[in-house]
């Protein structure tokens, strides 16, 4: 996508090379930066908050707010932008394909094996994901339940382990649900990126969610679906090696 680029190529040699990767990542990656907050891009980026409003004014914007106010804007007026959805949905299938870790699932089916009573908390949106995951590990005789209540979760003591699904929610609703889950061993799935969520969970797993569809008021879950697949497909495999 060009836009970016379009808009603010001309301040490209006056960049530094930090600067400059900034630069092409947002050119490259305009839909899900428009979704991002600057702790968020600071943590995919690996370089300080202060570092990304250096150079947005840099390229003339006041700050990064401003800037992803100005994506945003461009990203609805262009009349094409809707031409990017299943390009965008192709790219961010693949890149989510190449980046799958099978010791990061192989560790998440070891600890579900390991646990004799599991709870899977969902937000709002994520509760068929969460019914989908619930049933397949019934299926396989793991004594899985799931809740929308993280208060319902910190009563129960003979709950050990949860898996927190939350999707679509923003940092500060994740973190006070994380409060009420300190005294569980947790695995977080999500499309929204916390340094909470990395400190206060046994494993993290970051969902890149098509964020196109949120234009539309579309909640696209397909990637969940296809992470679930996989672990269960490892659950299987793991318990049919104790066979």
């Amino acid at each position: 996508m060009s836009l970016f680029k379009d808009m603010f190529n001309d301040f490209f040699h006056s960049l530094s090379d930090k600067e400059i990767n900034i630069f092409n990542f947002i050119s490259s990656n305009i839909i899900s930066v428009c979704e991002m907050n600057i702790k968020e891009l600071s943590l995919k980026l690996n370089v300080t908050e202060y570092s990304i409003n250096k150079f947005c004014k840099k390229i003339n914007v006041d700050n990064f707010e401003n800037l992803t106010s100005i994506l945003k804007e461009l990203l609805k007026s262009s009349s094409n932008s809707s031409n990017y959805i299943f390009e965008n949905s192709i790219k961010t299938f693949s890149d989510f394909i190449s980046k799958i870790n099978e010791s990061k699932i192989t560790e998440i089916c070891k600890l579900i094996l390991k646990h004799k009573s599991i709870s899977i908390l969902f937000s709002d949106s994520s509760k068929q994901i969460a019914n989908y995951l619930n049933q397949n590990l019934n299926s396989l005789n793991i004594d899985s339940k799931i809740t929308s209540s993280p208060k319902q979760i910190s009563k129960q003591k003979e709950i050990d382990l949860v898996i927190y699904i939350p999707t679509y929610l923003d940092e500060k609703s994740i973190n006070t649900t994380l409060k009420y889950l300190s005294n569980k061993i947790v695995i977080i799935i999500s499309d929204t990126i916390t340094k909470e969520a990395h400190d206060n969970s046994s494993i993290y797993v970051h969902v890149e969610n098509n964020k196109l569809f949120k234009n539309f008021n579309i909640h696209c879950n397909s990637i969940y679906f296809i992470l679930l697949d996989l672990i269960i497909s490892k659950l299987i495999e793991l318990n049919n090696a104790k066979i």
